[in-house]
This record gives C-alpha cells, sequence and structure tokens, in this order.
C-alpha cells in the first residue's frame, strides 16, 4: 500500500488474538495502527507465570502470521497516541489478559474506549485471569 493511502490522522486500536500454542492460555496484545498502514505497535506482556514483563513493540507487522483475530475497539485521533503509552506503563507486568483488559478500562477511563469495553473484555477467557495485578493507580487515568 503506497505510503500516501496511510491515514496519520488517527489510530485504530485493536485486541488481537494469538493462534494458541499447545496448553498455554491465549495470547492477547493491544495493536495501535494507522488507519491503512501495514505496520503497528504491539502492547502486551512477555513471560511467565511470576515473571512478566511489559513489551512494547514498535513496527510490527499489522498481519501477522501468528494473530488468529483482529477486533478492532476504538479510532483515535494521533494526538493521543502518548496517553496510550502511558496509560500502558501504568499497568503492572501479569498475564497477558489481564494486562490487556486493564489497558482497555485505563482507555475508557479517558474516553478514548466506549464504556463497558472493559467488562466485555474482562469477562473473555476467564481461566487465564490468573496473577491478575490489578490496573495500577488509577489516579493517573
Amino acid at each position: 500500500m503506497p505510503v500516501s493511502d496511510i491515514d496519520y490522522t488517527c489510530y485504530n486500536l485493536y485486541v488481537a488474538i494469538f493462534q494458541q500454542k499447545s496448553d498455554s492460555p491465549v495470547h492477547w496484545a493491544l495493536l495501535m495502527a494507522h488507519p491503512g498502514a501495514t505496520r503497528c505497535t504491539w502492547f502486551h506482556t512477555v513471560g511467565s507465570p511470576g515473571y512478566y514483563d511489559r513489551a512494547v513493540e514498535p513496527a510490527k507487522h499489522f498481519d501477522s502470521w501468528s494473530i488468529e483475530e483482529k477486533h478492532l475497539l476504538a479510532q483515535i485521533p494521533a494526538s493521543e497516541e502518548q496517553t496510550v503509552f502511558e496509560q500502558a506503563a501504568a499497568i503492572p507486568a501479569q498475564s497477558c489478559q489481564c494486562y490487556i483488559s486493564y489497558l482497555i478500562f485505563r482507555l475508557e477511563q479517558r474516553e478514548l474506549i466506549e464504556a463497558e469495553t472493559y467488562e466485555y473484555w474482562r469477562d473473555t477467557y476467564v481461566e487465564s485471569r490468573r496473577e491478575d495485578r490489578g490496573p495500577g493507580f488509577l489516579d493517573e487515568c
């Protein structure tokens, strides 16, 4: 896609559901992509129970082979890019599904994502909400 077809005035936010590996919980990430772009930023956690780290990975493939599904959450102004980074940094490292659901929560509190989106994603894949460390200090929202 030519660079001219990319809309740099906004970002689309997606929950990405990755292909499941053996007995592991399904991996989630939040993708932030300019409409029409082939690259995006992935927000997620990596590691294993007890040893999670936050991961923010720019210039990742939007259509990665490892992503099974993408669910559009919202379109936000490009001027809110830093807000997404700040909110992601405020959440403790924990299982990816908890981390992403809390990122949705924090962005919902900032009115960047529609109300009740958090409740939907919080209740999805409930079996892997182990090591839930919460959304971080909410006065930062």
